[in-house]
């Protein structure tokens, strides 16, 4: 039970919308499928299994994959995955995806749908404004880094708060549990002679010294001064049309690295936003 993570299985109702332009849908961080009710079928099912028993076959393993009794989840005889079904209305407790794994990355996603709404607010004229800006490109970048933020302990908990037994040896959790304490005997206290040691140290490393020659070629440099951005906003306007660029582009590498900037940009928008939250006490002053 290692909580390794797979990617994720999207259903929507469009083969390609078009808010993805030139972007191959196939080459995104998710698995694509759609049918006219966006809902899983026994067809996408079946055919997610097979490519999992292949992608087993090809790194020589061997798993169970433990499934719920929907009408939709078919029962398969394949080589390197066993299907085990739990027993019908079996409830909640016992299915490791409702001990907090769901919830958690519903809470992830909306994290970041609502950091979108608070770095947006300002550029909208009203709650309609905001909603048409999400689009279905934006809600995979937020599935993508949703499902990354959940750790593979998370998982592995959640596992073993429903009884699944632990499929590690207990030579192996003495061996983590030396490995978490083996920097304990280290020593964290230094004196103030020993710091001022350290910082001479760095500031040599950073600052070497320079011949008389290297000091005048240097003086006699003009920089020029770099334009920048004044502020998160303004690199976020500018993150979106390069993010427009790599989709009319159909590079997929770049929509994905931008999307990622583009949802740093957002939380640091929201804090500063929250930054200038004023009090209610700053309210009666006036």
């Amino acid at each position: 039970m290692s909580g390794e993570k797979l990617k994720q299985l999207v259903i929507e109702k469009t083969v390609k919308p078009r808010c993805f332009r030139g972007i191959y849908v196939s080459k995104l961080a998710v698995e694509w499928k759609a049918n006219s009710k966006a809902w899983m079928t026994t067809h996408i099912m079946t055919d997610w299994l097979q490519r999992l028993d292949q992608q087993m076959k090809t790194q020589n393993r061997k798993i169970l994959l433990f499934l719920d009794n929907a009408t939709s989840h078919a029962h398969l005889s394949l080589d390197n995955v066993t299907l085990i079904f739990f027993p019908p209305n079996i409830t909640s407790t016992s299915q490791p995806l409702d001990q907090r794994i769901i919830k958690n990355f519903k809470v992830f996603y909306r994290k970041f749908a609502l950091q979108h709404v608070i770095a947006n607010l300002e550029d909208a004229q009203n709650a309609h404004d905001l909603t048409k800006q999400i689009d279905v490109s934006k809600a995979i970048t937020w599935v993508k880094k949703a499902w990354t933020q959940i750790s593979s302990l998370t998982i592995t908990y959640c596992f073993k708060k429903t009884d699944f037994p632990s499929s590690e040896p207990p030579e192996i959790e003495n061996e983590k549990r030396r490995f978490d304490t083996i920097d304990s005997n280290l020593s964290t206290e230094c004196s103030l002679d020993d710091i001022a040691i350290i910082l001479d140290d760095i500031r040599t490393e950073l600052n070497p010294v320079e011949s008389d020659d290297e000091q005048k070629a240097d003086d006699q440099l003009e920089y020029s001064e770099i334009k920048t951005f004044a502020n998160y906003s303004e690199a976020l306007k500018q993150l979106i049309r390069l993010k427009e660029f790599y989709l009319n582009k159909g590079d997929e590498k770049g929509f994905s690295y931008v999307s990622e900037l583009i949802i740093h940009h957002e939380l640091e928008m929201t804090k500063s936003k929250f930054k200038k939250q004023t009090s209610i006490e700053s309210f009666f002053k006036k």
